[in-house]
């Protein structure tokens, strides 16, 4: 099953937004909290992921380098730029101050364990690229003349990036999981609850099935079930008809309502027609990455609306 990589999208614009609607209870102070450092870590994530991406193309140059100089050892080697990872200080402070604010919560040992694990990820692929760096800009390989010190340096180095995205993963779905918990007691009360209820949990499945497709080890037929049981949910959910709209501050939101369920449809329908042709053994990587982008991209489209919807 192809790998895919999948963004995780912080919820920014509702833990604002609910709470002030509702009565500043202790228990929804501390969702809030929790809420708060559930986005800083995505966000890290987000960042983080785009990072480890532009190494792997890092490593790709590396490789260009290899093939240029067995043909004609004279020529100069492209520089292998170990320098693209700086840590953002002010999103690294958000979470750090986030995270002593937030109470204890079920995932959060786990939760500050695997952050450790990505930043020292992080900081381990930067280091091991400035060893293959120097190999090419000290003209190290010069002396290595059939190149049998180059493959340990690579190795490292893509051993590294997959261990760094492998942290971040856990710590993104853990925060992730921990978010939604919060977001959910947060809209429990909430005046437009039986819209925004329905909503946040299709998102939460929607967005588990596009974390799973991402992931090789998952049952594709498994797979198929859930998005059956989730299309069968946003099926009914989309019906607005039988609930109150006089609930909602203006008119306009109703078209925001049914726009996220259209475009959580359309997620639904592309995701479950990737994971069939996965089950055909397409090996296509242009065409996989093209449905899964589209599934992505509708999946992103159904967060604005639903962060508009709760804005009101």
């Amino acid at each position: 099953m192809k790998h895919f990589n999948f963004l995780l999208l912080a919820f920014c614009t509702l833990s604002l937004t609910v709470q002030g609607q509702q009565k500043n209870s202790p228990a929804k102070i501390d969702a809030s909290k929790i809420i708060r450092m559930s986005n800083s870590v995505i966000d890290l994530s987000n960042d983080a992921v785009q990072t480890i991406s532009s190494y792997r193309s890092v490593v790709s140059t590396a490789e260009d380098n290899v093939t240029r100089l067995k043909s004609n050892p004279n020529q100069p080697a492209f520089f292998v730029n170990y320098k693209l990872y700086v840590p953002n200080q002010r999103k690294n402070a958000e979470y750090e101050q986030s995270s002593k604010l937030a109470p204890a919560f079920d995932e959060k040992a786990g939760l500050v364990s695997a952050m450790n694990s990505a930043n020292a990820d992080m900081a381990g692929m930067v280091k091991a690229t400035e060893v293959l760096s120097n190999y090419f800009s000290n003209k190290e390989y010069q002396s290595d003349t059939d190149f049998s010190r180059y493959p340990a340096l690579r190795d490292s180095v893509v051993s590294v990036i997959g261990r760094a995205y492998d942290s971040w993963r856990t710590a993104s779905q853990l925060a992730a999981v921990a978010g939604d918990k919060a977001e959910l007691l947060l809209l429990k009360d909430s005046r437009i609850a039986e819209f925004v209820i329905p909503m946040k949990t299709d998102l939460i499945a929607l967005k588990a099935v596009l974390v799973k497709i991402g992931d090789q080890q998952s049952d594709l037929t498994l797979l198929s079930t859930d998005l059956e049981t989730l299309k069968a949910s946003v099926d009914k959910n989309k019906d607005i008809s039988g609930k109150d709209i006089k609930k909602l501050s203006d008119l306009y939101y109703k078209e925001v309502y049914e726009t996220f369920y259209r475009k959580c449809s359309q997620s639904v329908e592309t995701s479950a027609k990737l994971v069939e042709i996965l089950k055909g053994g397409e090996k296509d990587e242009t065409r996989l990455s093209s449905f899964f982008n589209n599934a992505r991209s509708t999946y992103s489209d159904a967060v604005d609306q639903y962060n508009t919807f709760v804005s009101q």
